[in-house]
């Protein structure tokens, strides 16, 4: 199964990481980055270090909904302790596969395909451990709506680059989204989720209504600036528009079938079956950021989401059916995300003529950077500088 043409190989040829301003927090924490990373051996490759931090994620949310199937019930504190470790882990291994990229000399677009795709995924399991300090499976449409926000955010961040072809970053961005949720994490473990119930200032909402509406306001914002430089630089909606159509329908399926998800404690289920969507299609404007290409319309990735909208619509009412039907769906997109995924980086790394996971016999080490002292015409930073003192 082959998903990118000769010609989309050949321009991949042509890309080059673009990265555009720097976040409030990100100076500071440069600091620890600089030190984690002098333990990252020098032949590992950076394919491996977004793994490390995927698997934090994937380790978290499985504990999280060990304990709470359903997001109704409060986890024990250990757990969003551990959760917070492995978040902070995660942001840590989130900057050192791009250093050690420069480090080795493979700044290939497979590395940034890697790295966006593993966070695609992280996104959603990321948002599970979240919302469970907010015990949110009693107010799943609140549950939906934060789900989102964290989704068009996301999206609309790779579609501005799609057009820029620059990767923007604002004052306030990734980082602080996440040094916010390892707070969460904390706050919870100390003072238990009915915390989060406190009314405060007289206002007529808890916190959790605070968060949740501060995080819609702030998104809808940044998703508003991400579209309108998107087409100001005048790029096809077509691009968006199987990510938009897939999220109308699932809010239509959701409305028609909320009850029953509710009685049955399906919530996290039908997230991750949204969850995979929203990866696949995150990928894929990614790869189409990388070749220069464009986005169709139709993929198969639309294919359970037609099937679970249509039978919300006109199926009988049977609960085993659909419970059937969203668990196949669900299991379908994981697939779906999995095998595009797969077969993407691999095409790529043949085509670049490298393995994924290991540095082959030829890739520059970090002492052959040391090497490269010697000072450049036009002041050009030695490389040993460039991958030291920048992400």
């Amino acid at each position: 199964m082959k998903f990118l043409s000769f010609d989309d190989l050949e321009r991949l040829d042509k890309w080059v990481y673009k990265l555009k301003g720097v976040t409030i927090l990100d100076s500071h924490m440069r600091k620890w980055w600089n030190i984690a990373f002098k333990f990252v051996p020098l032949k590992t490759s950076p394919d491996v270090i977004s793994v490390w931090g995927f698997i934090a994620g994937i380790l978290c949310a499985a504990l999280v909904i060990f304990y709470s199937p359903a997001l109704k019930t409060e986890v024990p504190g250990w757990v969003h302790v551990v959760c917070a470790i492995g978040l902070f882990f995660y942001q840590t291994m989130d900057p050192l596969d791009g250093k050690q990229c420069r480090r080795s000399g493979r700044s290939s677009g497979v590395e940034e395909i890697f790295d966006h795709g593993c966070d695609s995924v992280n996104s959603i399991l990321q948002y599970v451990v979240t919302t469970s300090c907010f015990v949110l499976g009693h107010r799943s449409w609140m549950w939906l709506i934060f789900l989102y926000v964290g989704n068009f955010t996301f999206f609309t961040v790779q579609w501005r680059t799609y057009a820029t072809g620059i990767m923007q970053v604002g004052k306030i961005d990734h980082t602080e989204t996440q040094v916010m949720g390892m707070m969460t994490m904390l706050t919870t473990a100390v003072y238990g989720s009915q915390i989060w119930e406190t009314k405060v200032l007289g206002l007529p909402f808890n916190l959790v209504e605070i968060a949740i509406y501060t995080t819609t306001i702030t998104g809808v914002f940044k998703v508003l600036e991400n579209v309108q430089d998107t087409i100001a630089h005048k790029k096809s909606i077509i691009p968006a528009s199987t990510f938009i159509i897939g999220h109308i329908l699932f809010c239509l399926s959701f409305y028609l079938t909320q009850a029953w998800i509710d009685e049955h404690d399906m919530l996290v289920v039908f997230g991750f079956f949204l969850g995979f969507f929203v990866a696949k299609q995150d990928q894929r404007i990614v790869i189409a950021h990388l070749v220069e290409g464009k986005m169709k319309f139709w993929d198969t990735s639309l294919i359970p989401v037609v099937a679970y909208t249509c039978y919300a619509i006109f199926g009988s009412a049977d609960p085993n059916t659909l419970a059937v039907l969203l668990w196949a769906c669900c299991v379908f997109s994981f697939i779906d995300v999995a095998i595009f995924f797969t077969c993407v980086t691999r095409e790529m790394a043949d085509h670049y003529g490298f393995e994924i996971f290991r540095l082959q016999k030829g890739e520059r080490t970090f002492w052959d950077a040391l090497e490269e002292d010697a000072p450049d015409p036009n002041n050009k930073p030695r490389v040993a500088d460039e991958f030291t003192h920048n992400d």
